[in-house]
């Protein structure tokens, strides 16, 4: 995953499910295409050993691109895996090495080796959240290849192996080269007791960023599994998520909050290989949980908060009702629908059934900032060296100290403050005369596009520029104007807080000269670095 926009996986557990008919025992991966219907589920024939390894990383290779939200992920995952998964061993591995990794895969091995001589039925899920490309999965300075992952989950014995990979260009481990949609597909198989095989999901196509989000702390693609795997994307109704049920939950959620992203629409993709199976059940409702429900009648998106960590994100649809279900507990809940924000509160006690009522919401005036990771950096302090054309004749480009520089960020604005110094000569017409410049002046931008450490906007700005001019006998005099125009900044991620700041600016300058008024033209170039906080 790159800054703004970012990278991962999802998981999954498994059971056995039933639909009589038959298919192809390999089905072709398709970006976007359907993993098999969701059916009833099917007993196992026998005990049934489930595992889990869970990774979340932050660190990639490059040390200057750090995730916010990926061992965040992970933790999460492990939670929610633990609780409904059913799980015989769950390993959770979070700001690890590749030959941690390593060492956790072989281990797994080893037990699935002992069940299934023991005659257990075995499953096993991979979920990864971090750094990756084409070619792997970064783990601080150490890879895990692709190629090797794959292997692995080829050669492991085990009957159900299931694999979530939350990273940029995951789809190389499915085949998807780009993000074209096919058409859906659907796969049947027969023999529900004798399930095995592979399938793969990951958070987008090879050619594809995977991307993070400040406001749900979390990866879009991660959250909208983990949602899924609480029971919004239970179609059914049954109390029961299948693998199924959550990547088509998933995929539309991804694509539907990607879509309008500056770093482009992220689509998740799907390799289901499996024989004997109409569908792998992931988790159930625990009998402990409370169900919130989001009636069909009332459209939007709704956001539950326990804290001020965004426990599932659910979209209603026309088709039927929506839950969640939750541990008993105080939750927050947040709708968006025709560009408001409402918000209720509800408490949750055990095997509750609770229906969200918009009527009884109200608008929401303390939305929560969802900063992860230290405070966010709305605020940057800095300096420039600015190169500006003069409005006096006689002088060509000259440049000017800027500092200090000071910008606040808004929600879509940014309010920008700063005084630029410089001293030059001038010669108008055989007048020689050196020019003392003092120039405060403010900025307003609107961001076109911004992330925690980089920005882009555009906007308008003013200055009061106050100047000294003197010649050689003795003669001075004070000048003062007004200047405005536009302005264009951007700014790009150094080192930590560190940023690479560049202004560009146009307008006019009209002032005082020889008694009179005149208006020329400006221009002018600002290079500098200013630190976030």
């Amino acid at each position: 995953m790159r800054p703004g926009g970012f990278m991962r996986a999802l998981m999954a557990g498994a059971a056995l499910l039933g639909a009589l008919a038959t298919v192809p025992a390999r089905a072709q991966p398709t970006a976007g295409a359907s993993p098999p219907a969701g059916g009833n589920a099917a007993a196992s024939a026998g005990p049934e050993a489930r595992y889990a390894l869970v990774i979340g990383q932050n660190e990639g290779n490059d040390p200057d691109h750090t995730l916010r939200y990926a061992q965040a992920d992970a933790e999460r995952v492990a939670r929610v895996l633990e609780q409904s998964a059913n799980l015989k061993q769950l390993e959770l591995l979070v700001n690890t090495s590749a030959a941690a990794v390593d060492a956790a895969l072989r281990a797994m091995r080893a037990r699935i080796d002992t069940d299934r001589a023991a005659g257990r039925s075995t499953m096993f899920l991979f979920y990864y959240s971090g750094h990756g490309d084409q070619n792997g999965l970064e783990l601080g300075p150490g890879r895990l290849p692709l190629h090797r992952v794959r292997e692995y989950l080829e050669s492991l014995p085990a009957d159900v192996k299931i694999a979530f990979l939350d990273a940029c260009q995951s789809g190389s481990l499915t085949g998807i080269k780009g993000g074209k949609l096919a058409p859906a597909y659907e796969v049947r198989l027969a023999d529900p007791a004798g399930a095995r095989g592979l399938a793969v999901v990951t958070s987008s196509t090879a050619s594809e960023l995977s991307q993070e989000s400040d406001e749900l702390k979390a990866s879009f693609f991660s959250h909208a599994v983990l949602s899924g795997l609480r029971g919004a994307a239970d179609t059914s109704g049954d109390g029961q998520v299948t693998l199924g049920e959550v990547y088509h939950y998933a995929f539309r959620r991804t694509v539907t909050t990607t879509a309008t992203s500056p770093m482009g629409g992220q689509h998740p993709t799907y390799d289901y290989r499996m024989a004997g199976v109409g569908d792998v059940v992931l988790t159930r409702v625990r009998r402990s949980d409370a169900r919130l429900v989001f009636p069909h009648t009332a459209p939007g998106t709704f956001l539950v908060l326990a804290g001020d960590e965004v426990t599932a994100e659910v979209a209603t649809a026309s088709d039927g009702d929506r839950y969640v279900a939750l541990p008993a507990g105080r939750y927050r809940v947040l709708r968006r629908h025709d560009g408001n924000v409402t918000e209720g509160r509800v408490v949750l006690a055990a095997r509750d059934v609770r229906e969200v009522d918009p009527a009884t919401m109200v608008v929401a005036e303390d939305l929560p900032t969802f900063s992860k990771g230290g405070p966010p950096e709305n605020n940057l302090l800095g300096a420039e060296v600015q190169f500006q054309s003069s409005v006096l004749r006689g002088t060509g480009v000259f440049v000017g100290a800027v500092g200090p520089v000071y910008q606040r960020r808004f929600e879509a604005f940014n309010l920008g403050a700063s005084v630029v110094v410089s001293r030059f000569d001038a010669n108008d017409r055989g007048y020689a005369s050196s020019v003392l410049r003092v120039q405060p002046g403010l900025a307003l931008r609107r961001a076109l596009w911004q992330r925690r450490a980089a920005l882009i906007a555009l906007g308008l700005q003013a200055a009061l520029p106050l100047a000294r001019q003197s010649d050689g006998a003795g003669a001075e005099g004070w000048s003062i104007g007004a200047g405005y125009g536009g302005t264009l900044i951007l700014e790009a991620p150094v080192a930590a807080s560190v940023r690479l700041l560049l202004d560009l600016s146009g307008g006019g300058e009209t002032f005082r000269l020889n008694g009179a008024v005149a208006t020329r033209a400006t221009f002018g170039l600002a290079l500098g670095l200013g630190w976030g906080f």
